[in-house]
Order: structure tokens, then C-alpha cells, then sequence
């Protein structure tokens, strides 16, 4: 429509099975408010109909059938989604997920992407992901910016700060499996910076 942009990001990843690969698509729109000189880019909500869409088209490409894509994409349908979880030892919160580890690592990665984030390593075998977030986190507190740099684009960014992304397993208990969500500094102690707080704020909104 007018007055709105969109980005898509493709990633792919070795899947856990042997031979085979996973596929992460994330999009991010933005669109135009205010008039004439005032005219402003501001992120537009998470649109997971968008990015189900996109995929799809690209499984068929790729030669699924319409079938078979539909059962793809339906496959986390229905689960339940997230809780942010305050107290309990995590002073900045902790977004708590439904779902075993392989489930939360694609949902994580995906609400990384969304949000700005730079993912610059990543460590499955740990529950790891490494970004650096800083300007997207000055992004999303609606800080006044042209229109390409939502996507990368004007400026070079200032220099950003590090963290690390955990994912921890939750015990089940005889209960559904969850996975904990929380943010590191660089060097993996638990941050409880406000920065560190705004982006568990963002990846929950992401997830929710």
C-alpha cells in the first residue's frame, strides 16, 4: 500500500537432522506518518500473516506442493505463546516459552531478526545467540530517523554494544517443556542494564 515499506531477510541454518536445512524468513515494514516536511518511518506491528505468505510462495517455488506447504507452515499453529516472567532471580525479566529447545531456538531467531537485531554468532549447541543491538534498541524507542535508516540504510550506524541471547531449557515437571529466554552482557554475565530490559521488552513483543 502507499506510504509503507517492507523488508525481507532469508537465513538459512544446518538443520538437526543430518542432511538437512532450515529455512528463517522475518520481515520488517515500516510506514510513512505525518505530511509534507514533518513525514516520519515508523515501524509498523509484527505481520507473522506476511511472513507466512512470503514462505509459502517460496516452498513452492522450491517444488512443495500447495498441501504440503500448508502443512508446513501450519506445524506450530495453535502452540502457546510466551509469558515475560519478573522476579524469581531475574531482575530485568525473562521471557519464558513454551515448546522444547528446537521449537524456541526458530521462534528466537526469528524475533531477533525482526526487531534490528545483528546477529554476528550464533552457538545452538549452547542456546547462544551473539547481537549487537544498540541501534536498534534507540529504533525502537521511536527515535526520529529517515526512512533508510530502518533498513540499514543513510548514516553508518554508532558504534553498538554486545549481548548474548540464552535460551535455557526449563525443567518439565510432568509439565510441558518451556524455555527461558534472558539477556547476557558480551562477556555472559546476566545484564540487568535498562538497555538489557528494553530488549527483553522487544523480543517478547516479538514472541507473545
Amino acid at each position: 500500500p502507499p506510504g509503507t515499506r517492507d523488508q525481507f531477510r532469508l537465513r538459512l541454518e544446518r538443520g538437526t537432522s543430518p542432511g538437512t536445512t532450515e529455512i528463517y524468513l522475518s520481515h520488517r515494514g515500516v510506514v510513512q506518518i505525518g505530511c509534507d516536511k514533518n513525514q516520519l518511518w515508523q515501524l509498523r506491528p509484527p505481520e507473522p500473516e506476511t511472513e507466512a505468505e512470503m514462505l509459502r510462495r517460496l516452498l513452492l517455488f522450491l517444488g512443495a506442493q500447495e498441501a504440503q506447504a500448508r502443512v508446513l507452515l501450519g506445524a506450530d499453529a495453535g502452540k502457546p505463546r510466551a509469558t515475560l516472567v519478573t522476579g524469581e532471580g531475574h531482575d530485568n525479566g525473562v521471557v519464558r516459552l513454551s515448546g522444547d529447545m528446537d521449537t524456541a531456538w526458530r521462534r528466537v531467531g526469528l524475533a531477533i531478526e525482526r526487531v534490528g537485531f545483528v546477529v554476528e554468532d550464533r552457538d545452538r549447541s549452547k542456546g547462544l545467540y551473539y547481537v549487537r543491538a544498540g541501534d536498534a534498541v534507540k529504533e525502537a524507542t521511536r527515535e526520529k530517523k529517515g526512512f533508510f535508516s530502518w533498513f540499514g540504510g543513510g548514516k553508518p550506524a554508532p558504534a553498538a554494544e554486545r549481548y548474548q541471547i540464552k535460551l535455557t531449557p526449563q525443567p518439565a515437571g510432568g509439565k510441558e517443556p518451556a524455555t527461558d529466554v534472558e539477556v547476557a552482557d558480551a562477556a555472559g554475565a546476566l545484564d540487568t542494564t535498562p538497555a538489557a530490559t528494553r530488549i527483553v521488552e522487544l523480543l517478547f513483543e516479538q514472541l507473545k
